[in-house]
């Protein structure tokens, strides 16, 4: 039973016209109910309805490209514990606080400034100019702020690139593996995607040219190929772009791993589109590694020429990008808060990565295969003489955050048995030792 709301109104400071409002408005909405003279009670909880099947879906009511989805029949995945983001940083390690700063910094600047002005559909001024300075500084990519473009997920730059040069039943070359998303995009556009090996030095452009195909673009992940962290050489990179160049092809240069640098880079190749004098590389990249999921922004370089068809493309698909954050963004690149975080993380998670292979290499010696560079926060392993189901048992056991790579591939069958990606930010230093003991000890009891 609630107090009278005289009895409630003299309790809480308030006036009683405020108590009565409030009655008025929890019953409208079923939580409590008047008794009269008996007075007001809580309303009595009830079991909500058993929740009825849905209604078949009319297929003839869709699109083809929605009843791809609805024949598909992908069912929910079990609830458990909360999901790992293999390539974003573990959530201790986002820069929260500092984030919420330059938000609420970026509002007030919004407010006593410029509430209504006309904002460029290619993204904020400065944001572009912190991107461009930021290249120029540390990717050495010679772009000027007007090349940039910001959009607010990777997905809307590529399909808007792939929409601005590429038509229907067009080819798209990509690595395999590669990134899923590039298949999605495909797909959404009915682009045909040819699924290129690589090799030691990387993205194999005679693999390429063998297929015999007429091939219009080439998404590469050039530096830090996800899952092997394979860096493409220089003479491939040649290769490449002369290829390009003498086709009038596109070279679509996504740097998603631009960040994490392990071990010496003064050896480093540059990127594409540094290289690029031909305007036939358009550069992708964001912060999302170490920013999600506080933020989303993604960015791109083209060529100039490219620069103004984009910005009308953009208004009439992927629209404007969200605006706090890119001030909030531009203040974190600018005052140089953000690469410093980077590098705090990267001593971190360096750490991290060595104990993992080293314990790896001692439990497993010549049972494993472990890439000689390592990708952002991953650590591909190929694990032999186990199954698939043994490593997942083994990993859920020891609470080894580690995913198959079949997502990768385009067709399952080609990933190679025993291939994993091992998510070594999710693993504390000192406790790596025990949790692959654990998981070594728990494939061994299966096999024997």
């Amino acid at each position: 039973m609630l107090p009278p709301s005289r009895v409630l109104a003299d309790d809480l400071g308030v006036s009683r016209d405020m108590v009565q409002r409030c009655y008025r408005h929890l019953k409208s909405l079923g939580w409590i109910e008047s008794h009269g003279t008996r007075g007001t009670f809580v309303a009595e909880i009830t079991d909500p309805p058993a929740a009825t099947s849905m209604r078949a879906v009319d297929k003839n009511r869709l699109s083809s490209y929605a009843r791809r989805f609805a024949e598909a029949a992908i069912a929910p995945p079990a609830a458990a514990s909360e999901p790992v983001v293999f390539s974003a940083v573990p959530k201790p390690f986002l820069p929260t606080r500092r984030w919420t700063g330059a938000i609420q910094r970026a509002a007030d600047h919004i407010s006593n400034r410029d509430a209504f002005y006309d904002q460029d559909v290619l993204g904020r001024s400065e944001l572009r100019a912190s991107i461009a300075a930021f290249l120029n500084r540390s990717r050495g990519i010679p772009c000027l702020p007007d090349e940039v473009a910001t959009f607010n997920i990777s997905f809307s730059a590529l399909a808007l690139i792939c929409r601005m040069f590429l038509e229907p039943g067009d080819v798209i070359a990509m690595e395999e593996p590669g990134f899923g998303g590039v298949r999605e995009v495909a797909s959404y556009l009915r682009l045909e995607v040819l699924p290129v090996e690589l090799d030691a030095e990387g993205f194999s452009v005679d693999a390429m040219l063998r297929s015999g195909k007429t091939i219009k673009a080439v998404y590469v992940t050039a530096n830090h190929h996800e899952p092997s962290g394979t860096t493409m050489s220089l003479n491939r990179r040649k290769q490449l772009l002369m290829w390009a160049q003498r086709n009038g092809a596109l070279i679509i240069e996504d740097d998603y791993d631009a960040l994490f640098q392990y071990g010496s880079t003064a050896n480093a190749p540059p990127t594409l589109k540094s290289m690029d004098v031909q305007d036939n590389v358009i550069y992708l990249s964001s912060f999302w590694q170490v920013l999600y999921p506080l933020t989303t922004l993604c960015y791109a370089v083209l060529p100039a020429p490219f620069v103004e068809i984009l910005q009308h493309a953009k208004l009439r698909t992927a629209g404007l990008t969200e605006n706090t954050s890119q001030l909030a963004l531009s203040e974190m690149l600018d005052d140089g808060y953000l690469l410093k975080h980077v590098r705090k993380l990267e001593r971190e998670f360096g750490g991290r990565r060595r104990q993992l292979i080293y314990e790896l290499k001692r439990n497993f010696s010549s049972q494993i295969s472990l890439p000689s560079r390592t990708c952002g926060l991953t650590l591909m392993a190929q694990f032999h003489d186990y199954s698939d189901a043994a490593l997942l048992n083994a990993a859920t056991r020891a609470k080894l955050p580690m995913v198959s790579t079949d997502v990768l591939y385009s067709d399952e069958q080609r990933r190679p048995a025993g291939e994993w990606s091992i998510y070594f930010a999710g693993l504390e230093e000192q406790t790596i030792s025990r949790t692959i003991g654990v998981f070594a000890g728990v494939l061994k009891t299966q096999v024997t």
